[in-house]
């Protein structure tokens, strides 16, 4: 049994062994710049940022551009939207987590959001990072 076990792990650390050094995390060559640009590229979608994402003048910018500004007052929707905003302030993957129940404000909502410019997330060192943000689009707009 002690064999098995042993070959198990040496097999799992060959294996992972292989890939580190396949997908260039390791430097062979020690060359700084290879390493340096391998490394520096933070993919890492953040869920609670030490500054979160936002889109700067949410309010104006809804009642701006919002095809549905006039929408019923007696009758007020909202759609709750996620995505990720990109270290460059655009947003992607986005989906609605809870709809209106009016298709037209719910397809209304995403391409607002779609077509919105926010400020990206940062980490606690002030660098701009990709991060989850969430929102609530309100019909009509306040």
């Amino acid at each position: 049994m002690k064999k098995i076990i042993i070959f198990i792990i040496g097999t799992i650390t060959i294996g992972l062994t292989s890939i580190i050094h396949g997908a260039g995390f390791y430097n062979t060559n020690n060359s700084s710049e290879e390493n340096y640009a391998v490394t520096n590229v933070d993919t890492t979608i953040y869920d609670i940022p030490e500054y979160t994402a936002e889109l700067l003048d949410a309010v104006n910018y809804f009642r701006q551009n919002n095809k549905f500004k006039d929408w019923d007052k007696d009758n007020p929707q909202k759609v709750y939207l996620q995505g990720v905003v990109e270290i460059n302030g655009t947003i992607n993957s986005v989906r609605i987590i809870r709809p209106s129940n009016v298709k037209e404000l719910d397809d209304e909502a995403l391409r607002l959001i779609k077509s919105a410019k926010y400020a990206p997330g940062k980490d606690n060192a002030g660098n701009d990072i990709r991060s989850k943000f969430s929102v609530i689009v309100p019909f009509p707009a306040n």
